[in-house]
């Protein structure tokens, strides 16, 4: 209802087409997400064309973001130049991205947010790589962020006994990679990302994991 009730506000108010453009890219953005609250969102330097607009770059910030099952705190991006068409009849799509384009951003992770990634049935991968690559296959069940590091348990049932083991990791951003490594052996893995992301730089503030990123996002 949220979503219509801007389209709707866009055809009764009139808008300049900087305004009529940030409410699509603000619509488009939503219909990406299960979820996406607190967004405020900016163009910068429009040129306006005959049938496609450029805008020089879009920044953004949102909170309590789930994207394709990923559970994000707290987002903030800028992106490079997007061209855009408009078509106003299109009353559930005004707006028209025409190419893929480069953004920059800092995606924030809480710990609750890692641990709802984790026990996901659509990132399942996830726990699986941490498992057979650190824990010999034991299933992950908790993790938890401290000031530079994760602490990640694991369980296995032995004898009808529940058996914990937990292992300290760093995080680190090497050439656009993420790495874990493991504090108990030194053992170093690159966990499997694609291609269009790059990782920049990693932060850990309490219970908090950011990352900082480029990568290319394609319509």
């Amino acid at each position: 209802m949220e979503d219509k009730f801007l389209i709707r506000e866009t055809v009764k108010k009139p808008k300049t087409l900087a305004g009529i453009i940030e409410i699509g890219l603000s619509y488009w953005l939503k219909i990406q997400c299960q979820s996406i609250k607190n967004l405020i969102l900016e163009i910068h330097d429009l040129k306006i064309g005959l049938i496609n607009h450029e805008i020089s770059s879009v920044s953004l910030i949102a909170s309590d973001i789930i994207f394709k099952g990923l559970f994000i705190d707290h987002l903030k991006l800028k992106s490079d130049m997007i061209r855009v068409s408009i078509n106003l009849i299109k009353k559930n799509s005004i707006l028209s991205i025409k190419d893929s384009f480069i953004v920059n951003a800092k995606v924030t992770l809480s710990q609750k947010d890692i641990n709802s990634i984790i026990t996901s049935k659509d990132w399942s991968s996830i726990s699986e790589w941490i498992s057979n690559n650190f824990f010999n296959k034991r299933r992950v069940v908790d993790i938890i962020v401290k000031q530079s590091h994760l602490i990640i348990y694991s369980s296995d049932t032995i004898f009808n006994q529940e058996s914990l083991e937990s292992k300290k990791f760093l995080l680190r951003a090497i050439d656009g990679n993420l790495i874990f490594h493991d504090k108990d052996n030194s053992t170093e893995k690159i966990f499997p990302i694609e291609k269009s992301i790059y990782i920049k730089d990693i932060l850990f503030n309490e219970n908090f994991l950011s990352f900082f990123i480029e990568a290319k996002v394609k319509v």
